[in-house]
């Protein structure tokens, strides 16, 4: 920290950045380009794509480490579990675990983005 100037120094492994916080901020001038019709994907297609993964296996067991937050809610994950034929378990036991196998195939990506 300076009279006029307040720097922050970043290292994260290698990479290094010096930034100071109270300077006038420089706009980057980026170059027009030459691809303005470039292809975007839409939302609709995105969502498609990503609805036709498939849940194969799906199992989570969660404890908070606190007795009466457990408790608590104990009965909400039993019920979301029921309400969507899951295995969505609340354990006393200090065990946090999640298995998650999703499956997916080319022919349906394709038919899902062509077809949406």
């Amino acid at each position: 920290m300076n009279e006029n100037s307040l720097k922050v120094h970043m290292r994260i492994a290698a990479w290094r950045k010096q930034i100071d916080l109270l300077s006038a901020k420089k706009k980057k001038v980026r170059p027009a380009s030459s691809k303005k019709d470039r292809y975007k994907v839409s939302r609709v297609k995105i969502k498609s794509l990503i609805r036709s993964f498939q849940i194969k296996k799906f199992h989570l067991t969660i404890d908070t480490g606190e007795m009466p937050v457990n408790a608590v809610l104990y009965p909400a994950f039993y019920f979301l579990g029921k309400y969507n034929n899951k295995s969505i378990e609340m354990n006393f036991m200090n065990q946090n675990d999640i298995v998650l196998e999703v499956k997916n195939n080319f022919a349906r990506m394709i038919r899902a983005y062509y077809f949406s």
